[in-house]
């Protein structure tokens, strides 16, 4: 799965409101009133003013991409559902990157799960928390490309090719969808997001495409969920990809910790070498 897919954004901030005070009940009970309609009038006032500045797709794409410039830590979570006939298989992800550019990514799909490790231009991977794998050399040019861009200001740059799309403000925020069709409206979606790769992977098998991607902002400008909804037609075989990701804990994400057999793994072709040489000792 694709970073640009994986990075689909981001959540808001909740504003706490605390009050202090030494005088009588009463006194307090009244400044409390007082400080509670002036913090909604306040309130009411910043959003009124928020919702009347973002009117277009435009202007809430620019909005977004100020207001995300000092995001460096975030968690997503992501389910994709992949139907093929009668088939259906389901895929979870759950990815957190800190602000030092580390970045862990658990994956579970047909009862299978695995960790991935991203750190200092390596990608480790294991599955029992024990055994690790470098696997960063196995990886194509074009998944490493794609590993490159999982900090958030990255994502934002994708936003750009959303300036066009259907503007819908809600009670909650903002709505952006992009509807294509056809493979030369998807080839185009895909270079301006750039995952042009998707179509590179796919070249050749791709007959036909159609779909929508739903980007969801908060009346802070920040993107909480993403969900795409795409009909294939893959060597002659009809198919269809639902993806929803939610995001949350903006600079919250605490230091990952990289595992010690993480820092020391194996590279694959270590362990090809180690379990030749097992082989030729046990015959």
């Amino acid at each position: 799965m694709k970073s640009r897919q994986l990075l689909s954004l981001l959540l808001g901030s909740t504003l706490i409101f605390t009050a202090c005070g030494q005088e009588t009940k009463k006194t307090e009970d009244t400044k409390s009133e007082e400080k509670k309609a002036e913090t909604s009038t306040e309130s009411k006032s910043a959003s009124e003013k928020k919702s009347s500045e973002v009117k277009d797709a435009e202007t809430l794409v620019a909005k977004a991409q100020e207001k995300g410039q000092d995001i460096k830590s975030y968690h997503a979570n992501l389910d994709t559902q992949l139907k093929s006939g009668s088939d259906t298989s389901n895929v979870k992800m759950e990815m957190s990157v800190d602000d030092a550019e580390r970045t862990k990514i658990s994956t579970d799909m047909q009862n299978q799960s695995m960790d991935m490790y991203i750190f200092d231009k390596k990608v480790i991977i294991t599955q029992d928390g024990q055994n690790f794998i470098d696997a960063t050399s196995a990886m194509e040019d074009q998944v490493k490309n794609q590993l490159d861009q999982l900090d958030y200001n990255s994502a934002l740059e994708t936003l750009n090719a959303y300036k066009d799309s259907e503007f819908k403000a809600t009670d909650k925020g903002y709505e952006l969808t992009k509807s294509f069709k056809g493979l030369d409206e998807y080839k185009q979606l895909s270079e301006a997001t750039g995952s042009e790769d998707a179509v590179k992977v796919l070249e050749g098998q791709l007959k036909d495409i159609d779909g929508k991607a739903t980007i969801i902002f908060d009346k802070d400008f920040m993107m909480t969920k993403t969900i795409t909804d795409i009909n294939m037609t893959v060597k002659d075989k009809k198919m269809n990809t639902k993806t929803t990701a939610t995001y949350d804990q903006y600079n919250q994400v605490k230091a990952i910790e990289i595992p010690a057999g993480a820092k020391n793994a194996q590279s694959i072709e270590e362990l090809q070498k180690s379990e030749e040489t097992s082989t030729e000792k046990a015959s």
